[in-house]
């Protein structure tokens, strides 16, 4: 099974894709997340510093996909606009970084000269 998902469903998305705790029968077949595609999304929340967390009630490290990533966590594709205004490129660019140093497969592809909604967009990939 794969996953997608954007801006807050991407901190979704990428929550479910780190976590793989048996969640009872599947009839033999894995129901863990087996790649994620993640466009312009949160990983990090704690590094929202100019946002109102109070949602979050003091549980954003556990809210955080960053804080669960382990060699065992399926490949990424993560997109982000270079001139996202809503959510900050840094968020994909330091994921990426975290993928990579966790020995997750990922790629990275930037977006320029667009926000989150692809507009104009023209497309660089990182791949490690």
């Amino acid at each position: 099974m794969a996953i997608w998902g954007g801006s807050a469903g991407g901190q979704l998305a990428a929550l479910a894709a780190t976590d793989c705790s048996p969640a009872g029968d599947a009839g033999g077949e894995s129901d863990c997340v087996q790649a994620a595609a993640i466009w312009f999304g949160v990983f990090d929340i704690p590094a929202l510093s100019n946002s109102d967390l109070s949602y979050f009630a003091g549980q954003e490290a556990k809210a955080s996909a960053v804080n669960f990533l382990d060699a065992a966590d399926p490949p990424f594709l993560l997109v982000h606009g270079d001139n996202d205004h809503s959510v900050p490129v840094g968020q994909s660019r330091e994921m990426f970084e975290r993928l990579k140093a966790a020995g997750v497969k990922g790629s990275y592809a930037g977006a320029e000269p667009c926000t989150s909604v692809w507009i104009g967009a023209s497309f660089r990939r990182h791949v490690p």
